[in-house]
């Protein structure tokens, strides 16, 4: 072989590629460049689209979960305001009946002593159990000193 035939199959395979590969590169080119394009332009395709709905589908699934978590707290929370309220209104009711066992004892005190007194004026009562009728009903009056509060007492006096 010839430097001459070299350089002659050499051009010759240049021309078969220019013919041959020329048109598919102006091809591809073309069909890369709006391909390009059209990604370029951000919208969502098929193969996005996929990867758009698994990130909405965990954003929703975390947001059930917080959700769930929050329900669950702010429920032991609302529990426990139940609790101390019903506690609350439980020791409320129990001062309440305190305070009407203690005036009712000493609306009978009172009766008591008021009766003996009745007794000791017409003579019907000695003055030794009309003593012991007022220590006996003079122990219960602790129970009233408890209720009793001073400030009232002042303001009515003032």
């Amino acid at each position: 072989m010839t430097w001459m035939q070299f350089l002659t199959e050499i051009l010759k395979l240049s021309a078969y590629s220019i013919v041959i590969v020329g048109p598919i590169l102006f091809f591809g080119k073309r069909f890369f460049t709006g391909y390009i394009d059209q990604k370029s332009k951000n919208l969502a395709t098929i193969e996005d689209i996929d990867k758009i709905t698994s990130i909405v589908e965990k954003i929703k699934s975390d947001n059930a979960h917080v959700l769930e978590e929050l329900k669950a707290e702010h429920a032991k929370k609302l529990e426990e305001i139940r609790k101390e309220n019903q506690l609350f209104v439980s020791t409320v009711d129990k001062h309440l009946d305190l305070k009407i066992k203690i005036y009712t004892d000493a609306m009978e005190s009172f009766t008591v002593i008021t009766n003996s007194l009745a007794g000791l004026s017409k003579f019907s009562l000695t003055e030794s159990k009309f003593t012991s009728i007022i220590e006996s009903e003079a122990k219960k009056t602790p129970k009233l000193r408890s209720l009793v509060q001073l400030k009232p007492v002042k303001l009515l006096l003032n």
